[in-house]
């Protein structure tokens, strides 16, 4: 992907820059501009809180590219640590699902797919990562799809194998296209505005022009049933006309014959 679609912005890395990212990304839908976060590191705490808290209340929940739990995803996690810890001779930072969650949320521990899966799941929004290879933008791995709305959050990663776990670094990508609609939407030039008043005429002329189209349907449907009424009136005169005049020749005919046998 052209990195040129995109305005890569730095963060703190702090531990928390996955989720400084994320509410730079929010942050700068909301205003339609790049302008600082104020109390980032609080919102991002209080994001992470939420990120965690979502982690422990779906533990079940089965990732839908590999058919893990998210308990399992963990337990995989925890035994990486378990052999980072003893390769590097140290304590492992967690050593079982529940330590995990809580180093997670009361730290600033580097947040990773699983945390993705998370985000994804709250906001209903894939979560696309990529890395620099050469000139172009390249999809690393990391990240998650729950939709196809388009509405998807981008990230930049600095991995490189020979970068160290502490070292790992999230940044946010901001669409190009994004804050080019932001602005046409909050500084409209002429051309937009004499668009505008354009579309709007249009709109005006075509709603006139449907209600005239009805009226002329509903007088024209008028015009109908009145003919229809009085050619129906019509025909029953005509009816009960020839129904009379049956009538009164078959009385003639009864008396003539009456007069006739009379006579003889």
């Amino acid at each position: 992907m052209d990195p040129k679609l995109f305005r890569r912005l730095p963060v703190a890395g702090d531990g928390s820059c996955f989720f400084h990212s994320l509410v730079t990304i929010f942050h700068i839908e909301k205003k339609g501009s790049i302008e600082p976060v104020p109390n980032i590191k609080n919102k991002s705490k209080e994001l992470r809180k939420k990120c965690i808290n979502w982690l422990r209340k779906n533990l079940n929940y089965k990732v839908l590219e590999t058919g893990l739990s998210i308990k399992q995803e963990i337990e995989d996690a925890v035994m990486i640590e378990g052999r980072a810890a003893k390769k590097s001779d140290r304590e492992a930072k967690y050593t079982n699902v529940n330590e995990y969650l809580k180093y997670m949320k009361v730290t600033d521990g580097y947040a990773g797919q699983i945390e993705i899966y998370a985000i994804a799941e709250l906001y209903k929004r894939n979560v696309r990562v990529f890395n620099k290879r050469g000139s172009k933008l390249n999809n690393m791995g990391l990240g998650y799809e729950v939709n196809n709305d388009g509405n998807d959050i981008f990230l930049f990663h600095n991995f490189k194998k020979n970068i160290s776990e502490g070292l790992h670094h999230f940044e946010p990508l901001i669409p190009i296209q994004l804050l080019k609609e932001k602005t046409d939407k909050r500084t409209p030039n002429k051309n937009t505005r004499r668009r505008s008043g354009d579309r709007r005429r249009t709109e005006t002329r075509k709603r006139k022009d449907t209600r005239r189209r009805s009226e002329t349907r509903k007088r024209k449907e008028t015009r109908r049933r009145r003919t229809e009424s009085r050619r129906r009136s019509e025909s029953r005169r005509r009816t009960e006309s020839r129904r009379r005049t049956e009538s009164r020749r078959r009385k003639d005919t009864r008396r003539r014959t009456e007069s006739r046998r009379r006579k003889k």
